[in-house]
């Protein structure tokens, strides 16, 4: 009991560590929120609006059809149409596209011999998308019209029916694979996998370094607790420091996710937070027994949790990684944490689960228990190995 109520008197010292690495976590998952929303709101699919200025010299029924098809789209300025005019509103970008239909252009384009350019002259910024978007946007007029009069229509005709062909919108849903991005319970629990590892280590290690000092192992050694007795206890309080930290955070994401953590998928998730709990833990215990200082510690925290996020597609998603990276990042537990997420932010509910999914969610837990077992082992090898020197 002695042992027992010490450890939780030298937590109070690094409780410092649990308050910054919450509020990063805050931080980043408010900043991956309202990333994934904005990028994934079917409100941001929208065109955008460039300053153009147009010069018709051919004032024909497609010329003017043209005009009217691009000033319904984009911002029509007028300037002086002379080089030096055209050169100076460019730079200071009060025009950034300008169009010149020569005389002549609508017989040219109605000709069997068709310029690739229709005649058309432009001035534009050197690589820039948006004269890039908007000629794309001219040259799909022009091709459905020629397409038309090809196909024996008239002008008049051709015209109408090229701006009733532009004018079709395509309807655009949200995929079930684009809504799981947003999913607030998905983007929690990815960002929770780096600060779990985080928190845990630099809570908990500090404190099994401060007993397995001389100095307290001598007094300990002086009482009448045993070495069987103080392990033990330095273990459950381990554990209960690391259930607390653990269950804090299923809290918060109650709070933040709502209903949709009341569901077998939100239970799975727990469970594999927990899981990995528990491998933090035992990473801890690992890195306690060969670390003497608290730099040395906060070192190795930080890049283990900073490369086992990057490389296991915490921070960055899988698709974007390359098959070698991935490949390599198995022989991180945060990568079966993540293999568990992913499989579960693809469903709504455990009886669309399929085989391949129960297989997909039994390895990543089994997996991760193996992890902890395996650096629970080194970690007490160390430990013996530093007792017999």
């Amino acid at each position: 009991m002695q042992v027992f109520k010490t450890y939780f008197k030298v937590s109070k010292k690094h409780l410092g560590a649990f308050f910054i690495y919450t509020t990063i976590f805050i931080v980043l998952l408010s900043v991956f929120v309202a990333q994934r929303k904005e990028e994934s709101d079917p409100a941001a699919f929208q065109s955008s609006k460039i300053k153009v200025s147009i010069f018709d010299h051919d004032q024909s029924d497609l010329s003017t059809s043209l005009v009217s098809f691009i000033s319904e789209n984009h911002n029509i300025v007028k300037i002086d149409e002379d080089l030096k005019s055209i050169r100076d509103k460019m730079y200071i970008r009060d025009v950034e596209y300008v169009l010149i239909i020569p005389e002549g252009f609508e017989k040219k384009l109605t000709s069997t011999d068709i310029d690739p350019s229709y005649g058309l002259e432009a001035y534009k910024f050197p690589g820039s998308v948006s004269a890039t978007f908007i000629q794309s946007q001219i040259n799909s007029f022009l091709n459905i019209y020629s397409s038309y009069t090809i196909l024996g229509y008239d002008a008049n005709t051709a015209n109408e029916k090229t701006l009733e062909t532009l004018s079709l919108e395509t309807e655009a849903n949200v995929s079930a694979a684009l809504e799981e991005k947003i999913s607030v319970p998905h983007i929690y629990y990815t960002i929770i996998c780096y600060i779990l590892v985080s928190v845990i280590v630099m809570c908990i290690a500090p404190i099994i370094i401060v007993f397995n000092k001389e100095e307290l192992k001598n007094r300990t050694n002086l009482s009448c607790v045993s070495q069987v007795k103080r392990n033990l206890s330095i273990a459950a309080a381990s554990l209960i420091f690391t259930l607390l930290i653990f269950l804090l955070f299923t809290v918060i994401s109650f709070f933040m996710a709502g209903n949709e953590m009341k569901t077998g998928i939100g239970a799975l998730r727990i469970l594999n937070t927990f899981v990995n709990s528990i491998v933090c833990l035992s990473f801890a215990f690992m890195i306690a027994t060969f670390v003497t200082n608290e730099n040395q510690l906060t070192f190795i925290a930080n890049f283990f949790g900073l490369a086992s996020s990057f490389l296991c597609g915490v921070f960055v998603g899988r698709e974007f990684l390359g098959k070698a990276v991935v490949n390599f990042s198995k022989i991180l537990p945060a990568y079966w944490y993540m293999d568990v997420e992913i499989a579960l932010s693809k469903y709504n509910n455990i009886s669309q689960f399929t085989e391949s999914t129960t297989r997909t969610l039994t390895y990543g837990y089994v997996i991760q228990i193996l992890f902890a077992i395996v650096m629970f082992s080194v970690g007490m090898v160390i430990s013996k190995s530093r007792k017999s020197a």
